[in-house]
């Protein structure tokens, strides 16, 4: 029932003319020849080299026309930040790389990452939580998975059981839709 529900939601995105973002398959190899561009600049070590670089591929991000290159640049802007750990260029390119429709959990889960390295253990329980449930929501079960339980262990770094039952409920559905998923994948 639901790839049905999917396909018609798909049509009907389609169908008003909102463009459809690009395929993981593009990004991805964008993101392959985007790396061996910058090859060179990749391998300085260094905070200030890695945030230098993602600045530069955000500002080059934002004149791209093509949505596969733009978000290829744009999630090795979060990358390069997050090694430099820039929460401000993290964000910005995060920023940015909603504007291209598309699934966008692991992007978020990597600025969740920086961020959480900035607050106080624990502070994030309930962001961990809200992206391991909009990944749910839109099938991208190894997201949910690893933010469940990231929100379990941040909950309980604070103290706070209010996410374990929760987060530990959803954590088992996401894996189990992962799994019927790809049984049904490997049925067509």
């Amino acid at each position: 029932m639901k790839p049905v529900i999917a396909l018609a939601v798909l049509m009907t995105v389609l169908q008003d003319g909102v463009p459809a973002g690009p395929t993981p398959e593009a990004v991805q190899k964008a993101r392959e020849t985007l790396r061996e561009t910058i090859k060179e600049e990749t391998a300085k070590s260094g905070p200030a080299a890695r945030q230098s670089l993602s600045h530069r591929l955000i500002a080059a991000a934002k004149s791209e026309p093509d949505p596969a290159i733009r978000a290829a640049h744009l999630v090795e802007a979060i990358d390069r930040a997050a090694e430099a750990a820039d929460l401000h260029a993290a964000t910005a390119a995060l920023a940015e790389l909603r504007k291209i429709p598309g699934l966008w959990g692991a992007a978020r889960a990597r600025v969740l990452d920086v961020r959480e390295k900035k607050e106080k253990p624990g502070a994030l329980a309930e962001a961990w939580f809200e992206l391991a449930i909009e990944s749910f929501d839109v099938e991208e079960y190894d997201v949910a998975v690893q933010a469940c339980e990231r929100a379990e262990a941040a909950g309980a770094k604070r103290g706070d059981a209010t996410f374990l039952d929760p987060a530990r409920d959803l954590r088992e559905a996401a894996r189990r839709a992962q799994r019927e998923s790809e049984a049904v994948r490997a049925h067509v």
